[in-house]
């Protein structure tokens, strides 16, 4: 996989679109490769779906269990109420 680029600064107004726009390759190459596999589109297409919201469960799970197990003022929880780090996301 290729080196992604940076992302702009926090609160930048079109950061989540550049965020889609860094990952889009890497992810019609994942369904591209999965489809001349065998799968069908349709189930590549809803399997990402279910990818990505399993992603999205462990990193606001894992948010959660820094908040409620890290004291406030932490230097690790104040990290990671300015960005979203996964601990071990879901397979």
């Amino acid at each position: 996989m290729d080196r992604l680029p940076s992302p702009p600064p926090a609160g930048h107004s079109h950061r989540f679109l550049q965020c889609q726009e860094a990952l889009t390759d890497s992810f019609t190459t994942a369904a591209a490769s999965a489809i001349a596999a065998g799968w069908h589109p349709e189930e590549v297409a809803a399997d990402l779906v279910e990818l990505a919201d399993n992603y999205m469960v462990s990193v606001l799970a894992n948010r959660d269990l820094v908040r409620i197990t890290m004291p406030a003022g932490d230097p690790i929880s104040e990290l990671h109420d300015r960005q979203l780090v996964v601990l071990d996301p879901v397979a």
